[in-house]
């Protein structure tokens, strides 16, 4: 039981807490026990793979991952992007980013992005939980 009370009191420092850098939010994360810990360390190793064309600052290869939750695909500055991405309308949440990392070819025919995409669920939902918690996002476990 106590271990669950520390476990709800540090998601929701992290919820609710003043502004810290993602560095500092990963650090409390690795403190917590439980499942939603796991899944955010997973989704660490799994952005290992994105990180040598996206940064969440800025362009590389690949467009700055900065205020991707909500964002309208193909319209971050200063990034030219594929005419298929910017006419395709899609407005990027957790089930949107989910089809489109699955197999990015298939679900935006005519893409840049070369990436023959992630598998399992377990490994797409631990991206998606840790693109949330280091964009200072509201931290909630991935379904």
């Amino acid at each position: 039981m106590l271990k669950q009370v520390g476990l709800v009191v540090g998601v929701l420092a992290l919820v609710y807490a003043t502004p810290v850098t993602s560095a500092e939010k990963l650090l409390e994360v690795k403190t917590l026990d439980g499942p939603y810990t796991e899944q955010v360390l997973l989704g660490k190793k799994i952005y290992k793979r994105c990180m040598s064309c996206h940064s969440t600052t800025k362009n590389k290869i690949g467009p700055s991952l900065e205020n991707l939750f909500g964002r309208t695909a193909g319209t971050f500055e200063g990034y030219r992007y594929s005419k298929a991405m910017t006419k395709s309308g899609i407005v990027w949440n957790e089930e949107t980013l989910k089809k489109f990392l699955k197999k990015p070819r298939k679900y935006i025919k005519g893409t840049k992005m070369r990436f023959s995409g992630i598998r399992k669920e377990s490994q797409l939902d631990g991206l998606i939980a840790y693109l949330k918690l280091t964009l200072g996002l509201e931290a909630t476990k991935v379904e």
